[in-house]
């Protein structure tokens, strides 16, 4: 049998052993393989294929080194040297390209599709579980990963990607009815060096810890996924992950002993470790906003600033969304490392923050103004995006 790893690193196995070396370095012909793999069983014309895997190559004849390389790709394994059979073909019909893997072929991809289609059929709970841990064991990494954000595997990369979540959202969902909260951990554990960024594991995780009783290490893993989400993507806590957060305090608070001066200070500042920029989402944002203006009233001395900083996209209105996105992670980034302790963020939407600033002159603001704008300007390497810094006093 024949296994094409597709999921995590590319390879072919016969009977467990890889036939990659064997190959040799032909990149363009294994590109191609995957293209056809990722494919299969559709008709393709050959303009298509050219334009998805070779747009950046220069053929003088490109229709005719696609036939090339197809012939070259039938030949691309000596199968009567490893003692099996064929286990693809590639066939050209009314101007289409047919490619079609062999019954003694299985793709991890396409089994874990197989997984998904069939765990909608009625089926009891073992079997469910059954079903999406198959489909869930299959997933070893992105789709092709090796071959970067070409467009045509985006989608499928994307489909994927989706379908392995939810198969995983589904099974755990089952373990937690059964309270199998040790196999949870086992499983949400492995399935965050995958997807490291999906909030839904995490919060699978730390319920599980909360139901072991285990109310530190579920605080710990709360801080940890959400200081990860807040400064690699710039998300807040959903109302999902701030539930969860009130699960752990509850647990706390029943085991807690009564609170006392010496404390009391303790207790409130938990979730801060104190050092650097204070990270918040827009609700708690507003409300130190609010509390700032209530003590001016009393105290009009309070030294404070409001300020927005923007990224400007002017004159780029093509800007691709991950343009947009990697320019925010960029500004958290440099804002977090160049605000002082005490100082207050929040994201605002995809291209502004907030920023409160405390006991700081004009002077000062200027320089830090400067400061920020240079930092960005060097490290955004993309001369039609900008960052546009306004402050105004409290």
């Amino acid at each position: 049998m024949v296994k094409i790893i597709t999921l995590g690193d590319f390879d072919i196995r016969i009977d467990d052993k890889s036939i990659l070396q064997s190959i040799g370095n032909q990149h363009r012909l294994i590109k191609l393989f995957k293209y056809f793999i990722t494919f299969n069983g559709k008709k393709l014309l050959p303009e298509n294929i050219i334009e998805d895997i070779w747009e950046e190559e220069n053929f003088k004849e490109p229709l005719n080194v696609l036939r090339t390389q197809i012939s070259r790709l039938r030949n691309m394994i000596d199968f009567k040297k490893l003692n099996i059979e064929p286990f693809f073909h590639i066939t050209f019909i009314d101007g289409y390209y047919l490619f079609k893997l062999h019954k003694n072929c299985c793709v991890d991809f396409l089994e874990m599709e197989s997984c998904v289609a069939s765990r909608n059929k009625d089926l009891d709970n073992d079997e469910i579980l059954d079903v999406c841990k198959r489909g869930i064991d299959l997933y070893k990494g992105e789709y092709l990963g090796e071959l970067g954000y070409e467009d045509w595997l985006i989608p499928v990369r994307n489909r994927l990607d989706r379908l392995y979540v939810t198969s995983l959202t589904r099974y755990l969902e089952k373990l937690k009815e059964q309270s199998m909260n040790i196999h949870i951990l086992s499983i949400c554990e492995e399935a965050i060096a995958y997807k490291p960024y999906e909030e839904i594991i995490h919060i699978f995780l730390i319920e599980a810890l909360i139901s072991l009783g285990q109310n530190k290490c579920a605080l710990n893993h709360y801080k940890y996924c959400t200081t990860k989400l807040y400064s690699d993507l710039g998300e807040a806590p959903s109302n999902k992950m701030k539930n969860v957060y009130k699960k752990i305090k509850s647990g706390e608070e029943k085991n807690s002993v009564i609170l006392n001066l010496s404390t009391v200070d303790k207790e409130l500042i938990d979730l801060d470790n104190l050092e650097g920029v204070l990270l918040c989402d827009s609700s708690n944002f507003k409300i130190l906003y609010r509390c700032i203006l209530r003590i001016k009233e009393r105290h009009e001395d309070i030294d404070a600033l409001l300020g927005i900083v923007s990224i400007d996209k002017s004159g780029y209105r093509e800007a691709i969304e991950s343009d947009i996105k990697s320019a925010m992670q960029l500004l958290l980034d440099i804002i977090y490392r160049n605000l002082r302790k005490g100082d207050v963020i929040t994201k605002w939407n995809e291209n502004q923050l907030l920023v409160l600033l405390f006991r700081i002159g004009n002077t000062d603001v200027g320089v830090l103004i400067d400061r920020i704008k240079t930092i960005f300007s060097e490290k955004i390497k993309n001369d039609k995006i900008s960052l546009n810094i306004k402050f105004k006093r409290i």
